[in-house]
């Protein structure tokens, strides 16, 4: 595989590894072995016999979820542990219900600090809230949980269980999401395995760079060989070339060849002759 696309592929694992790794773990750490998280405590109070909230919307800027991905519960607890009731229904319903009775509109609603509410005079006792059937959802108990996405034009109703005055709870938004847990750590997995081929596909490159500069260097160094190589005479030391040469007379045959003297066949020195004419 070319050093380029390893390059390539390595930088885009290392992307999506760091991506999946951090996400993975910043949802876990958020979200828990549960999969939720809650928001602080809300106290509401009011002196009337219930407490309404209208055109409830939830802010959801703070969730690192997208919205519409799992459930809301809204879970309301009295100080002194009494039982609560929380219902939804339609506000005319509602204003059928608390005809004549005083109750309190929650104006503002924000986590951990007190709720501002607007009271609603009157002098009625409406009966118990549970067992009424115009509510589309309901629940009583010490800690009474409302999980249902709740409906634009639905009102949110916090009475105490008996119905009396007095109300006082502490509101709390849980949201979950089913196996956020599970997800975030095969996020991190994958993110884990993710940077392991990074780090595979950068070490290739590497070994691919190294073997293109060695080839390149070995064919470098043949190249200026060869070419030395035809350029250069070659001359052994200590040997003179020469044309060849030879002589005869009556005895032996002496014979110079390429500059080297060889012996007659008698073992004289074909330069040397003592028997020759001396010219006197």
């Amino acid at each position: 595989m070319k050093r380029g696309v390893l390059i390539g592929l390595g930088t885009l694992c290392l992307l999506v590894g760091l991506v999946l790794v951090a996400g993975g773990a910043a949802v876990a750490a958020i979200f828990g072995s549960d999969g939720a998280i809650a928001s602080l405590p809300a106290r509401v109070h009011g002196v009337g016999v219930a407490l309404v909230a209208e055109n409830i919307t939830v802010d959801e800027s703070s969730m690192p979820m997208p919205e519409g991905i799992g459930t809301l519960t809204l879970t309301v607890t009295a100080p002194d542990r009494r039982q609560m009731f929380i219902g939804s229904a339609h506000p005319a319903d509602v204003d059928a219900y608390l005809t004549g009775a005083p109750y309190d509109v929650v104006v503002d609603l924000t986590a951990g600090t007190s709720a501002r509410t607007r009271p609603v005079p009157g002098t009625q006792q409406p009966p118990p809230p549970a067992g009424r059937t115009f509510w589309i959802n309901q629940s009583t108990a010490a800690s009474a949980s409302l999980t249902a996405r709740l409906q634009t034009a639905s009102a949110l109703v916090v009475m105490n269980a008996d119905g009396s005055p007095g109300v006082t709870a502490d509101v709390v938004a849980t949201f979950r999401i089913a196996g956020a847990w599970t997800a975030a750590w095969t996020a991190v997995g994958t993110g884990a395995l993710a940077l392991i081929l990074s780090g595979v596909a950068f070490w290739r490159a590497r070994v691919a760079r190294r073997r293109a500069v060695v080839e390149r260097v070995s064919a470098t160094s043949a190249a200026e060989a060869g070419a030395a190589g035809s350029t250069a005479a070659t001359v052994l030391p200590g040997v003179v070339p020469t044309a060849p040469v030879s002589t005869t007379d009556g005895e032996g045959t002496g014979q110079v060849t390429d500059g080297l003297a060889v012996p007659a066949a008698d073992g004289r020195d074909p330069s040397l002759d003592l028997d020759a004419p001396t010219g006197r």
